[in-house]
């Protein structure tokens, strides 16, 4: 294995990152964190590309589908929400 080498640093959640994902084309990372926000990350450029508050405390659980557009989310809240990444909004919600 070679050396570790960071080519960028994400930044932008408060508190822990709980779960990650990565999309099936392999050009962004989708996270959760502990204030509930969950964010697509372009690896490219190491920036946040879209970002939503999927529930209102921590989000501990992400699950992404096989196209990469849709992931459900499972918060402190009891609630499984299913988000299209694409367009940045929530698709419904198992309660």
């Amino acid at each position: 294995l070679r050396e570790d080498h960071t080519t960028h640093r994400f930044e932008g959640h408060d508190g822990r990152i709980h779960d990650l994902a990565w999309s099936p084309d392999g050009q962004r990372v989708i996270s959760v964190g502990e204030r509930g926000m969950l964010k697509v990350w372009n690896l490219e450029s190491g920036h946040a590309c879209n970002h939503v508050l999927a529930h209102d405390g921590p989000a501990y659980s992400l699950s992404l589908g096989p196209s990469g557009r849709y992931a459900a989310t499972g918060g402190d809240d009891g609630i499984v929400r299913r988000w299209d990444l694409w367009r940045g909004v929530k698709v419904d919600q198992f309660e």
